[in-house]
């Protein structure tokens, strides 16, 4: 057994929250690797699996005349090392039952406070830090064999899971988890019937009929509407500020996977250190599924490194975002984000970067141009120091045709100034108001403690100088 900290912070609802992940995954799967499911890999999990070998055996000989089935088996156990769950099932059951409780009896609570309540739950019963066991070691034959059954069942007989191919069949549909550390419970079950009525009235529709994408929004509607939302996790790695996008620029982003990734296996048997991120192998770059992106070569002739990476520039560090193994000089990064600045680099064993070169800008057109340092001096104007995204945007409209008060006194600011029948006040109290912009601020501050700003008949801000 292996102990572990668990990041309880992010916890919500876990079993609905299951369903809508593996529903939403399944439907919008467009590309995947051949699973690995090698008469090797088997072995190695079946050595892995200790005493409880036999019970992985048992599902190998079940389906031992159902070809399909019985490659679906070698699939999960191949891949199944790597897969832990708790140790002390029974005590995470109750947790997740007492968090759903509280979760149900709040539904207006702010998600900070939710995450909050969440971790001093998981503090009282102790389940900060709790001992895992590797799924190879307490799966049993008949929760994999039910699992199996039902994971076809649901492939060939469901309208909006028959366009994925086996391939994609075995990483998205048919893994008995969706995350690791999920309870061994019978979900698949208990998840059929949900929302069943608002899919099979899909049907009636010729447009809709059997449409994945229609199946995919019609059930993310009705999670939205019934199920606390809770704190997703982006994919791309940037910048992040508590949960919220910033740069949404998307450099490189990964899907999470059964199967585990054989490049990732190699980074990190090289013996070099790896970034966190990339310490998990299961996992896959799926970039151009969403932006366009190129392939960029660096020069690495004169390292000895084993491999290198690309880093984007956020929260006031160089954050690696991909790798590349280095191969006769050279490492050549596939499918990166287009329009960013990224800087190779390589790591020291103890996580120390070292610049392979100049940072260079991956042009709209895929063309690299590197940010050499020179002489010549120009003059540049900086009107923002962040582009203006929608939530800056949406703000900016309030602040048009709005106005700045400043007090000396709280209670005066505190008061609706808007009153017709209220006075202006002068001297020491007066309330300075005036529908211009933000440079007003600094003409007031040397005369009133406190300012605030209306938008419209919003108040946008209110401070103390």
């Amino acid at each position: 057994m292996e102990m572990i900290g668990i990041k309880v912070i992010g916890y919500i609802c876990l079993k609905f929250k299951l369903l809508y992940i593996a529903f939403a995954l399944c439907v919008i799967a467009m590309t995947a690797c051949r699973p690995e499911g090698s008469q090797a890999a088997v072995d190695m999990a079946l050595r892995a699996a200790g005493d409880n070998r036999g019970e992985l055996e048992a599902v190998l000989n079940h389906y031992a005349g159902d070809p399909d089935k019985l490659a679906a088996a070698e699939f999960l156990i191949a891949n199944m090392p790597g897969h832990y769950s708790h140790a002390d099932a029974a005590l995470m059951e109750r947790y997740h039952q007492q968090a759903d409780s509280f979760i149900t009896a709040n539904p207006r609570i702010s998600i900070f406070d939710l995450c909050d309540s969440i971790d001093a739950i998981a503090e009282d019963m102790g389940v900060t830090v709790t001992p895992l066991v590797s799924d190879c070691r307490i799966m049993t034959a008949e929760y994999l064999i039910d699992n199996i059954d039902c994971a076809f069942e649901q492939w060939r007989g469901n309208p909006w899971l028959r366009h994925l191919d086996f391939d994609r069949f075995c990483e998205y549909v048919l893994p008995y988890k969706v995350n690791d550390l999920q309870p061994l419970d019978d979900w698949r079950s208990d998840f059929r019937d949900v929302y069943a009525r608002e899919l099979a009235q899909l049907e009636y529709c010729d447009l809709y009929s059997g449409s994945p994408y229609r199946a995919c929004m019609t059930l993310n509607e009705a999670y939205r509407r019934d199920i606390h939302p809770g704190p997703t996790v982006p994919g791309w790695i940037s910048r992040v500020e508590d949960g919220r996008i910033i740069d949404e620029r998307l450099p490189k982003t990964f899907r999470a996977t059964y199967a585990a990734n054989p490049d990732l296996k190699r980074l990190n048997s090289s013996g070099e250190f790896v970034p966190a991120f990339f310490r998990n192998v299961f996992q896959r770059d799926v970039t151009d599924e969403y932006v366009a992106t190129s392939d960029v070569e660096i020069d690495c002739s004169d390292e000895e490194a084993a491999a290198a990476y690309l880093c984007v520039y956020g929260d006031n560090d160089w954050t690696a975002v991909d790798y590349a193994m280095i191969s006769g000089g050279k490492a050549k990064f596939s499918k990166i984000g287009r329009n960013i600045v990224y800087l190779p680099v390589t790591y020291s064993q103890t996580g120390v970067k070292k610049a392979l070169c100049e940072p260079f800008i991956l042009g709209y057109d895929g063309t690299v141009n590197k940010l050499a340092p020179g002489e010549a001096c120009v003059n540049a104007c900086l009107d923002r120091k962040y582009p203006v995204f929608k939530y800056v945007w949406d703000y900016a409209k309030l602040v048009e045709n709005g106005e700045f008060e400043a007090s000396d006194i709280q209670s005066r600011c505190d008061e609706d100034s808007h009153h017709p029948d209220r006075p202006r006040r002068r001297g020491r109290d007066r309330c300075a108001r005036h529908g211009a912009g933000a440079a007003l601020l600094a003409l007031y501050q040397p005369l009133a403690r406190y300012i605030r700003q209306y938008g419209r008949t919003v108040v946008l801000c209110r401070g103390q100088r």
